[in-house]
């Protein structure tokens, strides 16, 4: 899915992983990534960036 989700929708998925995580501490991780090269790499970049800003809002 990954690689037909946009920012909003990876965004989407990641906020509700933490929210749903609660006070536990948890790792946002990427895995079973089979087509990495079928968009340049580019959905790869997207999801680390949107993972990252979940994680600070989320230790805000």
């Amino acid at each position: 899915m990954l690689f037909l989700w946009g920012a909003d929708e990876m965004r989407g998925e990641l906020i509700g992983l933490v929210r749903g995580a609660g006070n536990h501490a948890l790792n946002l991780k990427l895995c079973d990534i089979q087509t990495i090269n079928a968009d340049g790499g580019r959905a790869l970049i997207t999801w680390s960036q949107v993972a990252k800003e979940v994680a600070m809002e989320a230790r805000a």
